[in-house]
């Protein structure tokens, strides 16, 4: 089975690797529509910086923790109906959150947050 797009879907948790092949892994980038993603996981020490607009968009997440490292988030979880809490790192100097919804540190600006759809909406 694959998502539509040609890529295999991913079912359940989704790590994220700080490295691979002994490469710093610094960006989160397309996951788009990958409904079998319920949770992702940062393994630590991580290194992402970025997390690119759609790069998590119409997966099945529930929850996200946003790590330290990151300083730059796209629109990320467009159209993550299920996702219920977003939690920042306390040590992120860019990011905070409230329940489901993302800010920057200073809660002047939104970020994120993605209202509950009725079936048949876009």
């Amino acid at each position: 089975m694959n998502d539509g797009y040609g890529a295999p879907n991913i079912s359940g948790i989704l790590y994220i690797p700080s490295s691979h092949n002994g490469v710093p892994v610094t960006i989160v980038g397309s996951f788009y529509h990958q409904t079998g993603i319920t949770e992702v996981i940062f393994l630590a020490p991580s290194n992402i910086t970025t997390i690119y607009d759609n790069a998590l968009a119409h997966t099945s997440l529930t929850s996200v923790t946003i790590p330290s490292s990151v300083t730059t988030i796209g629109g990320a979880f467009y159209g993550c109906t299920g996702l219920t809490n977003i939690t920042v790192d306390a040590a992120n100097p860019n990011y905070t959150a409230q329940g489901r919804i993302l800010y920057d540190k200073a809660m002047t600006q939104l970020v994120a947050l993605d209202f509950p759809r009725k079936s048949g909406q876009r």
